[in-house]
């Protein structure tokens, strides 16, 4: 998978971190790309109220998380594993 936003200069997320440079606020990435991913998924039908999720994923930073990043980037993997539960008719992975 690859990741880009569709606008540069412009917040990728809630929270995103401001900088200030050159006297100007900069919010945003100055490129577009952000990350190529790698991920994988297994799931495993236990029985019909009961379904098992694992994924991991391998994420390589791109231009525009390094053009942001103030102290380099790296690579990075995450793991994770759950079971779907149904809350208000919303599905929603990890448990209580």
């Amino acid at each position: 998978m690859r990741a880009s936003v569709d606008k540069i200069n412009s917040p990728v997320q809630f929270g995103q971190g401001t900088q200030f440079t050159a006297g100007q606020i900069v919010v945003g990435v100055p490129v577009p790309g952000l990350s190529d991913e790698v991920y994988l998924q297994y799931s495993h039908v236990f029985n019909p109220q009961l379904v098992g999720t694992m994924f991991v994923s391998r994420s390589i930073p791109r231009d525009g998380l390094r053009a942001v990043a103030t102290r380099g980037t790296q690579t990075w993997t995450t793991f994770a594993a759950g079971k779907p539960r149904q809350e208000g008719g919303t599905l929603r992975m990890g448990g209580r």
